[in-house]
């Protein structure tokens, strides 16, 4: 069984390193974008999210969804694009506080913080040895 293991936010502005890759996942885009924002609201709510991600051992994903809407919010009153990436896991020891409905499934991933994915380490480090996980390619990275 899968849990919802709470949200990642991130901007919609694609990671450089990443140009022309089919990727989509983790590392895709950026995390936090208000963390580069200098306003009173911003830094509130980067605090705020900083605090909340000392609550769970997972890297820099947040439990607490009335948080991540105004966080949202905030993005949006910016002009920041932003994505809400759920992650989910076989993991129970942190649930979110309220599950949110999926628009758009990527895939699974193989994770070890909000910016980092083995998956895509694979890929960019050894593209010869990623063609055997060919099979499975499609349903990890739509």
């Amino acid at each position: 069984m899968l849990y919802n293991n709470g949200y990642i936010v991130k901007d919609l502005i694609d990671n450089e390193d990443l140009s022309g890759s089919f990727y989509r996942g983790l590392e895709s885009y950026h995390s936090w974008p208000l963390e580069k924002e200098d306003d009173p609201v911003s830094k509130e709510l980067t605090k705020s999210a900083q605090n909340s991600f000392d609550e769970n051992d997972y890297v820099e994903i947040m439990l607490d969804v009335k948080l991540l809407r105004r966080y949202v919010n905030h993005c949006e009153k910016l002009g920041i694009s932003v994505i809400i990436m759920k992650i989910m896991s076989s993991k129970d020891d942190f649930i979110a506080d309220e599950d949110l409905d999926e628009t758009e499934v990527l895939g699974y991933d193989c994770m070890a913080g909000d910016s980092v994915s083995y998956l895509l380490e694979v890929h960019a480090e050894n593209s010869n040895e990623f063609e055997s996980y060919e099979s499975v390619k499609v349903k990890l990275n739509r």
